[in-house]
């Protein structure tokens, strides 16, 4: 390799030493910044890592503020270009600009004593309890003012993370949930907690088992089956004394608009289910925004009724939650079918 190195001597490879390993303190700073650019000073006295600003002066006096690992880089006077007019900070601006960030920087870099940090922590009423600390990334045991002990990390701690219970989401256990599941007379078959989202097996007070998750449960949606049998036929809340007769055109009629609502969901599934939500019992249902009971005591064709435009996506619990009801009138019904077909 051609040209002179400008290493000094004492890290020159040769020597047996590796640049990646040098420990850097602030003499060999000093020396290898008038190695690196001509002309340039470091002013700063103390290094603490490749991180940490330093106070530099370029050979036309400016002074400024750089990281050591950017310096090295080929960072330098931000004023020493025409194209590096915008950067013209005046010097007390950079002297309180280093302020802070050596500061701010200093307080992450140096590790702390766990005297130090049970100090700190005593002034937001909270205790440490560790007698030991290794690193900002393990994690120390405290106890806050109400008496909850808890484990955190002291970076964690320092950026504001307080205690768990306190702050309401603490991870629930499975004993916690299969108690709140018993004072509503249901039972939890599920041996493991995961998360609020996630389907817990239940057993109602009549036995049927069925899967729901813990937000769900604590949104009063319970057993589906039970919900089934209690709002349909019979005991529908509109239900009336239909004869025989009648029943046997309602089914006809309903078949006739399941028919056509398969087809036009296949036909106009973007349209229909945009977000793809999956359909099933315990998932999503097709709704018909006028409802088919509607429709047969009011004579509506079929075909109108079905049409995409008066179906929509809804969950199981909200779908038998409608109970018969119609959402929108009939003149916007046809309204919207015509402006379909035309």
């Amino acid at each position: 390799m051609g040209g002179t190195s400008v290493i000094p001597q004492l890290l020159k490879p040769t020597e047996g030493v590796k640049m990646s390993r040098i420990k850097w303190n602030i003499d060999l700073v000093k020396q290898r910044t008038n190695e690196l650019a001509k002309g340039y000073k470091c002013l700063s006295e103390e290094y603490i890592s490749n991180k940490f600003y330093l106070k530099f002066k370029c050979p036309k006096g400016h002074i400024f503020v750089a990281s050591w690992d950017n310096f090295q880089r080929g960072s330098r006077c931000p004023y020493r270009t025409e194209v590096k007019r915008n950067f013209r900070y005046s010097k007390k601006i950079e002297e309180s600009v280093l302020q802070q960030k050596q500061s701010l920087i200093y307080l992450v870099k140096k590790k702390r004593t766990i005297e130090e940090i049970k100090k700190y922590v005593k002034q937001f009423g909270y205790e440490c309890l560790s007698n030991e600390y290794r690193g900002c990334y393990d994690k120390l045991k405290f106890k806050c003012p109400k008496g909850h002990i808890f484990e955190i990390n002291w970076n964690n701690f320092q950026q504001g993370c307080r205690c768990s219970t306190c702050a309401g989401n603490k991870k629930l256990t499975i004993e916690y949930v299969k108690e709140q599941i018993e004072k509503e007379g249901y039972e939890c078959l599920s041996d493991e907690y995961v998360n609020s989202k996630t389907d817990l097996l239940l057993r109602c007070p009549e036995g049927h088992e069925y899967e729901t998750t813990w937000v769900n449960f604590q949104q009063e949606k319970r057993c589906p089956t039970c919900y089934r049998e209690n709002n349909y036929g019979e005991n529908h809340p509109r239900w009336k004394n239909y004869s025989q007769d009648h029943i046997k055109k309602f089914k006809g009629y309903r078949g006739r608009i399941n028919q056509l609502t398969n087809q036009n969901y296949q036909k106009y599934y973007y349209l229909i289910n945009p977000e793809g939500y999956n359909r099933g019992r315990g998932k999503y249902h097709i709704d018909h925004i006028y409802t088919v009971i509607d429709g047969f005591e009011n004579s509506i064709e079929p075909e109108v009724i079905a049409n995409p435009t008066n179906l929509q996506m809804l969950t199981e619990h909200d779908n038998i939650s409608k109970q018969g009801r119609s959402d929108i009138t009939i003149k916007k019904l046809y309204r919207q079918y015509y402006k379909l077909i035309n």
